[in-house]
């Protein structure tokens, strides 16, 4: 009897711990065509976008589901791109890689490019070879695989049409500010403008504000999109400077320059935006359209049991 509950016992372990197991890098995740996708590469994928998005995605179970055949998804379209380019003869040269590597890193110091890769938990080499593969991909698709991208007059105008809200632009006000830490120092300043001294000049010599470089003009600002203590500037003349308006971020000297009325935007002024956006969200529609077409001629094979057992 004893013998009988004991290998039962066992047997119930060896289940219990197979099934709970970590799964290793080097097991298949995906097989798309004749090629894998490894566990690796996704856990590599899911580290890279730790930095990028919020801590959420990857600490809620089911957000971290979601984001898994999601990442997933993408390497493996990617993967369908990469063996359609390569069908098609497609190849990307060292020297045109080089380009694209020199090209990017010229925006960082050595120091500060090597930083961003060890923040994203990526080597060089890696880094470098996906570049490759994106380069291949985008070399493919603008090759005209996608087909054209038309945008009409009508569409334009539809759109205009079905976005009112978006055009409407509020009254704004053009002002210089001054902002001191005391507001001993703010009536000080105070008393000066009301002599009649430069505003732009004491805002430069004496406010602790950004904007102190440009004399303390902060432009035109539209009505609601800044803090409450800037609403007393809607309530003034062009050329009247305000009290001292007290708020967190210390003591506040305001000088009206000039207002805008509410108006609305045309549809020539907007057209050209709004082409923009189509173009971009019908490229968008025949790419996902081609790579849903591409991976229906491929067999792609998800080992969801796997899938579930990938952690970080």
């Amino acid at each position: 009897m004893y013998n009988k509950y004991f290998l039962l016992l066992t047997s119930l372990l060896i289940f219990l711990f197979s099934s709970c197991a970590r799964v290793s890098d080097s097991d298949t995740l995906a097989m798309v065509g004749a090629e894998r996708i490894s566990v690796g590469e996704l856990r590599d994928s899911l580290n890279r976008q730790k930095g990028i998005l919020p801590p959420e995605k990857f600490e809620q179970r089911s957000e971290f589901a979601k984001l898994k055949e999601k990442t997933l998804e993408d390497l493996i379209h990617k993967r369908l791109m990469v063996q359609k380019a390569e069908e098609q003869g497609f190849v990307v040269s060292e020297a045109e890689l080089e380009q694209e590597v020199s090209k990017y890193k010229s925006g960082y110091s050595e120091k500060d490019f090597q930083a961003m890769l060890a923040k994203r938990g990526i080597d060089y080499h890696v880094w470098k070879a996906i570049k490759k593969e994106n380069l291949l991909v985008a070399k493919f698709l603008n090759s005209g695989v996608l087909g054209d991208v038309v945008v009409t007059e009508e569409e334009i105008k539809h759109y205009y049409e079905q976005h009112d809200q978006e055009w409407n632009v509020s009254e704004s006000v053009h002002i210089r500010q001054i902002v001191t830490d005391t507001q001993e120092k703010a009536q000080n300043i105070h008393d000066r403008l009301m002599k009649g001294e430069n505003f732009a000049s004491l805002a430069s010599n004496l406010s602790i504000s950004p904007e102190k470089k440009t004399g303390g003009d902060l432009g035109f600002i539209p009505k609601g999109t800044f803090p409450k203590v800037y609403d007393v500037c809607f309530t003034m003349k062009p050329g009247e400077i305000s009290p001292i308006i007290p708020s967190s971020y210390g003591f506040h000297v305001f000088k009206v320059i000039a207002f805008r009325p509410a108006t609305r935007k045309s549809l020539a002024e907007v057209a050209p935006k709004i082409k923009q956006q189509l173009e971009l969200e019908k490229r968008e529609q025949k790419f996902k359209d081609y790579v849903l077409k591409v991976r229906q001629e491929n067999k792609v094979v998800i080992f969801q049991n796997i899938l579930k057992k990938v952690t970080l």
